[in-house]
C-alpha cells in the first residue's frame, strides 16, 4: 500500500492520482460482464464522482478491498486580530486516501482481521502563523504536518482484530489521532475537520491533551462493543510523533501515554450517553518541553543570561467527561444518530496544573443534520471552546516576558452545502483568543471545497 501511494511530492500525487481516478471508468467499462447493464446514473446524482469505476470499486469491495479518497481545498484569513491580520489569506489542499482491507475475503485468513490505512498528501499552508498555532483553527491542515508543508504520509496504519462475534476489538500499530477519535466519537462529532467543524477544539478537548498525545503515533488498544460504538477499552501509545516518520526507535523509551474509558449509555430511543476518560503518561515533562508537533509558547524562554529556562519535570494526567445526546430525530429512522437530526455534545477536562498547557476547559457544540426538509443533506453547527491555561505555566511565561492569556477561546459556525452528493461547499468563521495576551481576538474567515472520488 505504501509503495504505490506514498510519493516524494504532493503536486505529483495530486496530479497522478486525480488522472488516474479521471479514467478508470473508461480503462475497466469493457471488463464488466456482459450480463452487468451499463449504469444510467447521471455523473450529478451518484455518491462519487468517478462512480463504480465500470464496477471495478463494487468488485474491490466484495474482494475485501475498501477505498474512499477525497480531496479538500481550504481558504482561510485572519481579517482582524490574532498574530497577523489583513493579509491575503491562506490555501491548502488536502488528499485523504483511506484503504481498509478485510483479511477473510482476500486471503482467507481468520474472520474478523483487518489491515487499515490512511494516506494523506497535502500543499499549501494554514493561518496558525497568523490566528495563533493553540487555536488548531484547521484540523485537516494539522496533517502530515502543520504550518507550510507540503508532502505525502501515511499517517495511520494498523492491523484490528475483532473478537467474541464482534463484541470486542485489539488494534495495534500506527494510529493516527483523528482516525482513533473518528471511531470512539460516531456521529459525525470527529472527522477530520472535512465535513462539519474546521477548528479541532470545536470537536472536542484537544488541547488538553496535547503534552503527551500526538497526530500520529505506535500503540496499541482494546475495546469492548455496545450499541453500536466502543464501550470500554483502553489506549496505550508512544510519544514520539509519527505523522510524517516511520521511525519507532525512542517511541517508547522513556515512558507510554495511557487512557482508560467508560461510555454509559441512557437513552437508547434518542441515543444519550456519558463519556469519561481517564489518562496520562509515565514520562516526565516540563513546562518547556517542546511539541514536536506544533508550538510551546514556552519552549523559547530563556535566562537573563541566555540560557534555556529549565523546570520541574512531572507525569502528566487529564480526566475527562463528555455527554452526548441526539435532541430531535425525524420520525421514522430507526437507528439513533442517524439521519435528520439535531444533536448536542457538551463536556470538559481537569488536568495538572504543570506541565499541561491548561488545567480544565469546556467545550459545546451543537449540530443540525438535514437542516430543511428540502435539503436533507446539509449540515451546520455552532461551537464554543475555553481552556484555563494553568497557572504555573502562566505565571513562568509572566516572569520571563512572555506576557501568555488566562484563557484560550473560540468560537466557530459552519454551514456544509451539498452541492451534489459528491461535492460540499463550507463557508466557516471563527472568533478566538489565541495564547499572546498582547493580541487581539481573531476573525477568522474561510471556506472548504470537497470532493469525494
Amino acid at each position: 500500500m505504501g509503495t504505490t501511494r506514498v510519493l516524494s511530492n504532493a503536486s505529483g500525487a495530486f496530479a497522478s492520482i486525480l488522472v488516474g481516478l479521471l479514467l478508470l471508468p473508461l480503462a475497466h467499462a469493457e471488463e464488466a460482464s456482459p450480463d452487468k447493464q451499463p449504469s444510467t446514473e447521471s455523473v450529478w446524482t451518484r455518491d462519487k464522482l468517478t462512480g463504480d469505476w465500470g464496477g471495478l470499486r463494487s468488485d474491490l469491495g466484495k474482494h475485501g478491498i475498501d477505498l474512499e479518497i477525497k480531496l479538500s481545498q481550504f481558504y482561510q484569513n485572519v481579517t482582524s486580530g490574532g498574530i497577523d491580520s489583513g493579509g491575503n489569506g491562506e490555501h491548502g489542499t488536502l488528499l485523504d486516501t483511506w484503504v481498509n482491507l478485510d483479511m477473510s475475503k482476500l486471503f482467507g485468513t481468520w474472520d474478523g482481521f483487518y489491515v487499515s490505512g490512511h494516506v494523506q498528501s497535502r500543499e499549501g499552508n494554514d493561518v496558525s502563523a497568523d490566528a495563533g498555532s493553540l487555536l488548531l483553527s484547521n484540523a485537516a491542515l494539522l496533517y502530515p504536518l502543520p504550518g507550510d508543508y507540503d508532502g505525502t504520509s501515511v499517517t495511520s496504519l494498523y492491523a484490528t482484530q475483532m473478537l467474541f462475534d464482534g463484541k470486542a476489538a485489539v488494534l495495534a500499530g500506527k494510529l493516527g489521532s483523528f482516525d482513533v477519535l473518528e471511531g470512539l466519537f460516531p456521529q459525525g462529532l470527529v472527522n477530520h475537520g472535512t465535513e462539519g467543524f474546521m477548528n479541532a477544539n470545536s470537536m472536542m478537548s484537544i488541547f488538553s491533551w496535547g503534552r503527551w498525545l500526538t497526530l500520529s503515533q505506535y500503540g496499541v488498544a482494546g475495546w469492548t462493543y455496545a450499541h453500536g460504538m466502543p464501550s470500554s477499552g483502553f489506549i496505550v501509545a508512544g510519544h514520539d510523533n509519527t505523522s510524517d516518520s516511520w521511525d519507532m526507535s525512542d517511541s517508547f523509551s522513556d515512558g507510554v501515554g495511557i487512557m482508560v474509558f467508560h461510555r454509559f449509555v441512557y437513552n437508547t430511543e434518542k441515543l444519550g450517553y456519558v463519556y469519561v476518560g481517564v489518562g496520562g503518561s509515565t514520562k516526565d515533562y516540563a513546562s518547556t518541553d517542546p511539541v514536536d508537533w506544533g508550538f510551546n509558547p514556552l519552549s523559547r524562554l530563556i535566562t537573563p543570561e541566555g540560557d534555556p529556562v529549565l523546570t520541574k519535570e512531572k507525569k502528566p494526567w487529564d480526566v475527562a467527561v463528555y455527554a452526548y445526546q441526539v435532541l430531535w430525530q425525524e420520525q421514522g429512522v430507526k437507528t439513533s444518530g442517524t439521519g435528520r437530526r439535531v444533536q448536542v455534545f457538551v463536556g470538559g477536562s481537569v488536568g495538572d496544573d504543570n506541565p499541561s498547557f491548561a488545567d480544565w476547559d469546556v467545550y459545546a457544540n451543537l449540530q443540525t443534520f438535514g437542516v430543511f426538509e428540502s435539503r436533507p443533506n446539509d449540515r451546520m453547527g455552532l461551537a464554543a471552546h475555553y481552556y484555563h491555561m494553568a497557572d504555573d505555566f502562566v505565571e513562568l511565561g509572566d516572569e520571563f516576558g512572555a506576557n501568555l492569556s488566562d484563557g484560550v477561546w473560540t468560537t466557530e459556525l459552519y454551514y456544509n452545502y451539498e452541492i451534489n452528493p459528491w461535492l460540499h461547499l463550507s463557508p466557516n468563521v471563527q472568533y478566538g483568543q489565541n495564547d499572546n495576551d498582547d493580541d487581539d481576538p481573531a476573525v477568522i474567515v474561510g471556506a472548504r471545497l470537497v470532493i469525494d472520488f
